[in-house]
C-alpha cells in the first residue's frame, strides 16, 4: 500500500515509493533510500542513514548499534505547531535514491559528498513536494501551469504522479544490465594498458605512426605532433570534427587510442559512463571499440531511456556537487547571534535594526517558497574603512551576495558571511571621494532566494556602483536616515542572516533616539525607504501619495516628465482593463523621452481575446499648461476597478470599464489623492494580472 505522503530524492527528483508496491520489479530502486538526517529541530550534526522504507503511515531508516527502524520526517519544512504536537518525531532529514547517492559518489571517485554539507544545502532551498533548486529535474518535475505570476515571484515545482509514467525516468540510473554487461564480458581479459596509457601520441591503436600532411597555409602546421594530439584530447567530438574539416593538418591525423580514452573523461560526452574509468586497465588500445559500443546503448531502443536517465541524473549529481564545493570553500565568518538554528550563540536584543528581506520564512513557518536564514553573524564596523570587497555565487544560473570583506588601515580584515576570493569585486564610486569610506546604509537588490546586489551609501551621501546581479531584480535603501546631500552618522553593526550559500537579509544598526523629523517616518516619502521597486529605486525629488504597501512583491513606478521629473511633454495615457479590473497603464509619447517612446505599467492584456478587453485613452497637453492634479480610485478587495483623472483645466477624465452607474457600487471604496506638489506619475503593486495598487508620485517645488 503506497504512504499517505508524496516525497522525492533530492538528487533526481523522481518519487521515493513503497517497497510493498515495488518489490521485484525494474522499479524497485525507486523504493530503496537512504536519509540525510539530523536528531533534532536544532542540530547541526547530520548523517547518513542505511537505507530506509517507506511504509502506509510513516518512513523509517535504521539508527543506531543494533541497527532499529526509527520513524523519519522527510523532507520536513517547518517546526511550528505541526511538529510539536506529535512528540514522536525525533529524526528529519532529506531523501536520496541509494542508486542516485551511487552515482553522487561517481561523480567524485574516492571523495563521497560531505553529508553536513549537502544538509544545510538542502535547508537553504524551499521545499514545494521537491527542493526547489533552481531547475525542474532536467525535465522530470514539471513547474506549476500557472500563467499568472505577479513581478518579483517565481514559479513552483509541481511533482506530480504524471511524471513517473514516462519511461526513462523509471529506469534505474545507476545500474543497467546492458552497460553491465559490457564490461564484464571482458572483465576476464586484460589487454595491454594502464588507467592512463603512456604511449607515442603520434600511434594509433593499430600501432601505425600518423602520416602528419603539412599544409603551407595551415595555422596547426608549427605544432608539434604531442600539442596537436593533446589539444584533440580536451575538445568536445563535434569540435573535432569541425576541426578535421578545417586544417588539413588535423584531417591527416588518425585519432590514437588515447583520443577515444578521452571521451570518457569529466566533460566529455560519455563522462556518466563511470565503469570506463573503473575497468580502464582493461581497454587499453581497445578505447575506440567501447566508444562505438557505449554510443550504440544510447540509441537502441531497450537502452536508449536508461541511457538517457543516467546522464539527467549525472548533470544533476554534479550540479549538486558544485555547489557543495562552494559550501565547503569556507565558513560563515562573523560573531554568530542567537537564532533559531543556533540557539546557545550571544543575543543582540541591545541593538535595534533596520533591515531589507524579502519573503524571509522564520523556522516556524512553512518552507514552501522564498528564503531562510540558517546563520545569523554580526559584525563590528570599522569606522575608516580603505577597501571595500563583495563576494558573490552563482546559483542555478543567478549571482547572489555571499559576504563582505572590509580592508582597515592597519592591514586587518573584518569578515562577513562567505568569502570566495575568485569571484570578489572590488566596491567603486563614480563620485569623487575620499580613500577612506564609512558605511552608512546600502542599496539592496533582492530575489525570493536572496541579496542579488549591493551598492553602498557613505557617510559622506555618495552612493557606489552596484556589485552583483540587478537587471530586473527588486531594489529597494537600507539606511539609518535620508541621507542624500551632505553627511550622516557611520552605522556602528552590520547583520547579516545566511543560509548554506548566500545572504538572504541584511541589516544595519540604527540608533534609538531616532529623531520625530526623519525621513524614514515621512509618509510622503517613507515607501521609497522601505518597499522594494522596479525597476529602480525612486529618486529624492519624489514623494508618493496613495496606499502605504508593507510586503514583498515589488512596487512598480513610472514617471511621465523624463528622469527626475525635469522634462514635461505630451503624453497620452492607455488604460487598459479586463472582467472589470485595471490590468495596464501605459504612457505613449511622440518623440523619444530619456530612450523609450512608451512606459508600461501592468500587463497591456495582448493575448487576451479583444471582446474581453475594455481600453481607454486620455491625452495631456502639457505643451500649453495642462498638468495632472489628482486622482481618485475606486477598488474593491484590493483590485481596481476605475478612476478619474483631474488636470488643472478643470477636465476630470473617467475610466470605468464597462460605464457602470458609480451609483449602483455600494461594495466600492474610493481613495483621493490630491498631493500638494506637481504629479509626474504612477506607481502599482501588479499581482494576479491586475494593479492592485495605483497610487500618484508627484515632485514638490524645490
Amino acid at each position: 500500500m503506497a504512504p499517505t505522503s508524496r516525497c522525492h530524492c533530492i538528487v533526481c527528483g523522481i518519487s521515493i515509493e513503497s517497497a510493498i508496491d515495488h518489490a521485484g520489479s525494474e522499479t524497485s530502486w525507486m523504493s530503496e533510500f537512504r536519509a540525510i538526517y539530523a536528531t533534532s529541530k536544532h542540530s547541526i550534526s547530520a548523517f547518513l542513514s542505511g537505507p530506509g522504507e517507506r511504509r502506509q503511515f510513516a518512513d523509517v531508516v535504521p539508527m543506531g548499534e543494533p541497527a532499529e527502524m526509527t520513524e523519519i520526517e522527510l523532507l520536513w519544512f517547518d517546526w511550528g505547531p505541526s511538529w510539536a504536537n506529535t512528540s514522536s518525531r525525533s529524526l528529519w532529514g532529506f531523501p536520496v535514491h541509494c542508486a542516485c547517492w551511487d552515482i553522487m559518489v561517481a561523480v567524485r571517485p574516492g571523495q563521497p559528498p560531505n553529508v553536513q554539507h549537502l544538509f544545510d544545502l538542502c535547508r537553504s532551498f524551499p521545499v514545494q513536494g521537491a527542493i526547489n533548486f533552481g531547475h525542474n529535474y532536467g525535465g522530470a518535475v514539471p513547474y506549476e501551469a500557472r500563467t499568472i505570476l505577479s513581478l518579483g515571484e517565481e514559479p513552483w515545482l509541481n511533482p506530480t504522479p504524471m511524471t513517473r509514467s514516462e519511461p526513462q525516468y523509471k529506469c534505474n540510473p545507476f545500474y543497467d544490465p546492458e552497460l553491465t554487461r559490457l564490461f564484464q564480458q571482458d572483465s576476464a581479459v586484460s589487454p595491454e594498458g594502464s588507467y592512463l596509457p603512456t604511449v607515442d601520441p603520434a600511434v594509433t591503436f593499430s600501432g601505425h605512426k600518423v602520416n602528419f600532411t603539412r599544409g603551407e597555409s595551415d595555422h596547426f602546421n608549427k605544432l608539434p605532433n604531442e600539442i596537436l594530439l593533446s589539444l584533440l584530447y580536451y575538445l568536445p567530438s563535434p569540435s573535432v570534427a569541425s576541426l578535421k574539416l578545417a586544417s588539413r593538418v588535423y584531417a591527416a591525423i588518425v585519432l590514437p587510442d588515447r583520443f577515444w580514452f578521452s571521451r570518457f573523461w569529466p566533460d566529455q560526452e560519455f563522462e556518466h559512463v563511470f565503469e570506463a574509468i573503473q575497468h580502464a586497465a582493461l581497454w587499453g588500445g581497445r578505447w575506440k571499440s567501447l566508444f562505438d559500443s557505449v554510443k550504440d546503448l544510447h540509441h537502441r531502443l531497450n537502452t536508449r531511456d536508461t541511457m538517457s536517465n543516467r546522464v539527467r541524473v549525472w548533470e544533476l549529481a554534479k550540479s549538486l556537487q558544485a555547489l557543495l564545493d562552494e559550501v565547503g570553500e569556507g565558513p560563515c565568518a562573523g560573531d554568530p547571534v542567537c537564532s533559531f538554528f543556533e540557539p546557545n550563540a550571544p543575543l543582540d536584543d541591545c541593538i535595534c535594526w533596520a533591515t531589507a528581506s524579502r519573503n524571509l520564512k522564520s523556522p516556524i513557518e512553512i518552507f514552501g517558497s522564498g528564503s531562510r536564514s540558517l546563520f545569523e553573524r554580526l559584525l563590528v564596523l570599522p569606522s575608516e574603512i580603505i577597501a571595500i570587497f563583495i563576494s558573490t555565487i552563482e546559483v542555478s544560473g543567478h549571482r547572489y551576495i555571499s559576504g563582505l570583506r572590509l580592508e582597515l588601515d592597519d592591514g586587518e580584515t573584518s569578515v562577513l558571511g562567505y568569502i570566495h576570493p575568485r569571484n570578489e569585486t572590488l566596491v567603486t564610486w563614480d563620485a569623487t571621494t575620499t580613500t577612506r569610506v564609512s558605511i552608512a546604509g546600502f542599496h539592496v537588490a533582492q530575489s525570493n532566494q536572496g541579496v542579488s546586489a549591493l551598492a553602498i551609501l557613505s557617510t559622506e551621501g555618495y552612493l557606489s556602483n552596484w556589485v552583483g546581479e540587478i537587471q530586473g531584480i527588486p531594489k529597494r535603501r537600507l539606511t539609518i536616515d535620508l541621507i542624500e546631500d551632505g553627511c550622516s552618522d557611520p552605522a556602528r553593526f552590520l547583520k547579516g542572516g545566511f543560509d548554506a550559500l548566500r545572504l538572504v537579509f541584511l541589516s544595519i544598526s540604527v540608533s534609538t533616539d531616532t529623531k520625530p523629523n526623519s525621513i524614514l517616518l515621512d509618509p510622503a516619502a517613507s515607501l521609497r525607504n522601505t518597499a522594494f521597486w522596479l525597476p529602480d529605486i525612486p529618486g529624492p525629488n519624489l514623494f508618493f501619495m496613495g496606499e502605504d504597501y508593507q510586503g514583498d512583491l515589488p512596487l512598480t513606478i513610472i514617471t511621465f516628465d523624463g528622469r527626475n521629473g525635469k522634462n514635461l511633454r505630451d503624453f497620452v495615457i492607455s488604460i487598459w482593463s479586463q472582467d472589470g479590473e485595471i490590468s495596464g497603464i501605459k504612457i505613449s509619447y511622440d518623440h523619444l523621452l530619456d530612450g523609450p517612446k512608451t512606459l508600461l505599467l501592468g500587463d497591456e492584456l495582448l493575448d487576451a481575446p479583444v471582446d474581453e478587453v475594455d481600453r481607454c485613452d486620455i491625452s495631456i497637453d502639457y505643451a500649453h499648461g495642462e498638468y495632472i492634479t489628482g486622482m481618485e480610485i475606486f477598488q474593491r478587495n484590493r483590485a481596481s476597478l476605475a478612476l478619474k483623472l483631474s488636470t488643472n483645466w478643470d477636465r476630470a477624465e473617467q475610466y470605468i470599464p464597462g460605464k457602470p452607474n458609480f451609483s449602483q457600487r455600494t461594495d466600492w471604496g474610493k481613495r483621493s489623492l490630491y498631493p500638494n506638489g506637481t504629479v509626474v506619475g504612477f506607481y502599482t503593486l501588479f499581482s494576479c494580472r491586475r494593479l492592485c495598487t495605483i497610487g500618484l508620485v508627484y515632485a514638490t517645488p524645490s
